[in-house]
């Protein structure tokens, strides 16, 4: 419970500059529970004597306005690596994996132009279980426009903390449980991204296998 009670104890004396930090932090570092810094903050520095409509209102300010700022200034770089470094890894291994840059690029078009771009993005965003740092590296390795990732991150991850917020200010007795729950749901999204992406590169080898088997005959 040490890491509980030095957060705890930072954002009753740092407030809402205690949730930019913290915010910063937990993105840094992957074993504290992406929630539990927003959980805190909503349980902490929020009183609960405040009626529903004046908690949500200091929560999106102090927590949510807040939060997504901190988030979307770490995550930019995150973009970046993969934004200088995916182009690379596709040159250099993707004959392995059965995809090239131009099937890259022509995944962008199909997201870019999507009916439903800004809404999934936003999406992907908002739910508390879906980690924000893979997405912006993925974001960045496909190159999806900068002006929209900023705009997109910052749309979605204000509901992303107030949301979160809340659940701390109304459920402060219970909030390490609810931490280490959307903590353990987030690690089964992020396994079932990679299970997804092994059997991607599994059934494009084997579909390139099949393809050059057939030309040989």
């Amino acid at each position: 419970m040490g890491i509980v009670e030095d957060i705890l104890n930072g954002l009753e004396v740092l407030g809402p500059y205690g949730v930019f930090i913290g915010v910063v932090i937990e993105n840094i570092i992957t074993i504290i529970p992406s929630a539990l810094i927003p959980l805190m903050a909503g349980a902490t520095i929020i009183p609960k004597e405040l009626n529903p409509t004046q908690a949500i209102l200091s929560i999106a300010i102090n927590i949510g306005l807040i939060g997504a700022i901190a988030s979307t200034l770490i995550n930019t770089p995150y973009y970046a690596i993969g934004y200088i470094s995916g182009k690379r890894i596709i040159d250099k291994y993707g004959r392995y994996i059965g995809t090239s840059w131009d099937e890259v690029e022509k995944y962008k078009l199909k997201i870019e132009g999507g009916k439903f771009e800004d809404i999934t993005i936003i999406a992907l965003r908002i739910i508390p279980i879906i980690p924000i740092s893979p997405i912006s590296i993925a974001l960045g390795a496909i190159r999806y426009d900068i002006k929209k990732f900023i705009t997109l991150t910052i749309i979605g991850t204000i509901p992303r903390y107030i949301i979160i917020g809340i659940i701390g200010w109304a459920s402060r007795e219970i909030i390490w449980t609810i931490a280490k729950t959307i903590d353990t749901m987030e690690n089964i999204v992020i396994a079932g991204m990679i299970i997804g992406i092994i059997a991607y590169i599994i059934k494009r080898r084997r579909g390139i296998q099949l393809k050059t088997a057939n030309k040989q005959k």
